[in-house]
């Protein structure tokens, strides 16, 4: 599928994608041995690209994907322009001095006028994902499950019997207590069914708003900047570097969380390299 979209003032948008869905169908022949249950399994994605350009100076670039599993949901689309570029989506927490590890939801971008750099991000945190499989007990419930602080909305239950699993719907089929991890179901769950269910969670003193941000100057020779990350790091970071007449070399200083100093440097003349460095950690004791 293509979708062409055209605009006055040299804006356009191209959309292309494909919905796939498999089928899979399993029925008992004589002679089966004890276990083997039939099932209905679909199994189905949605995959969208993006592509276009507003006024004829902001290049677009974005994705949309859908598949069976939480995890692998992502939907972002990138704007780059002559001296920056800003993203809206889901995105990995790692852009350059600031590195998060985690997975992330929101907006980030970077400018560079002259000789000025800025980059930055906003988000809400994506938990981690678990999947959890157990039988029923004659109940409705509350059943406990292994994590608390579930993200709302996150969650996908199916039950059933053997590999016949149907999906649940919240509201409808059962109750959800996010806060605590809990989930009572609006019918009795028989022994012989099970549940399985796949979420997202916070770990435990994890916030759901997450921001960061770096800044400083950089020329050729002298980088001067500024890190910090809620709930992580702060640093300074900064380097001096030479190049010219076959001789090279470059000075750095990084602080982290204003206790521990780093400096490093390197000169290469010819054939011969050097490099070296001194780490001091300053400790603060209050009586």
């Amino acid at each position: 599928m293509v979708i062409f979209l055209f605009f006055a003032d040299s804006t356009w948008v191209d959309l292309s994608g494909e919905k796939v869905i498999n089928l899979s169908l399993r029925r008992i022949l004589s002679g089966s041995p004890p276990g083997f249950y039939p099932y209905f399994y679909r199994d189905e994605h949605l995959s969208l690209k993006i592509k276009g350009s507003l006024y004829g100076r902001i290049e677009l670039e974005g994705e949309i994907y859908q598949g069976r599993l939480p995890q692998e949901e992502r939907a972002g689309v990138t704007g780059r322009w002559s001296w920056g570029s800003a993203f809206l989506g889901d995105f990995e927490g790692n852009m350059g001095n600031l590195v998060v590890g985690k997975r992330l939801r929101g907006i980030k971008g970077e400018i560079f006028p002259r000789i000025l750099f800025l980059s930055g991000f906003y988000s809400i945190l994506r938990g981690k994902h678990e999947l959890e499989r157990f039988s029923g007990d004659g109940t409705q419930g509350p059943f406990e499950l292994l994590h608390s602080s579930i993200i709302v909305g996150s969650e996908r239950v199916r039950v059933g019997e053997g590999l016949s699993l149907e999906l649940m719907e919240r509201g409808k089929d059962y109750l959800m207590d996010y806060e605590r991890g809990r989930i009572t179901f609006k019918r009795i769950i028989k022994p012989e069914e099970t549940v399985e269910i796949e979420y997202e969670y916070l770990e435990e003193g994890e916030g759901r708003v997450l921001y960061g941000v770096d800044g400083g100057i950089k020329t050729k020779i002298l980088t001067l900047g500024y890190s910090r990350v809620k709930g992580g790091f702060h640093e300074f970071h900064g380097g001096i570097e030479y190049k010219g007449a076959g001789v090279s070399g470059r000075l750095s200083l990084d602080t982290l969380f204003h206790r521990s100093w780093s400096l490093t440097g390197k000169i290469k003349a010819g054939w011969v390299s050097m490099d070296g460095g001194i780490r001091l950690l300053l400790r603060i004791k209050i009586k």
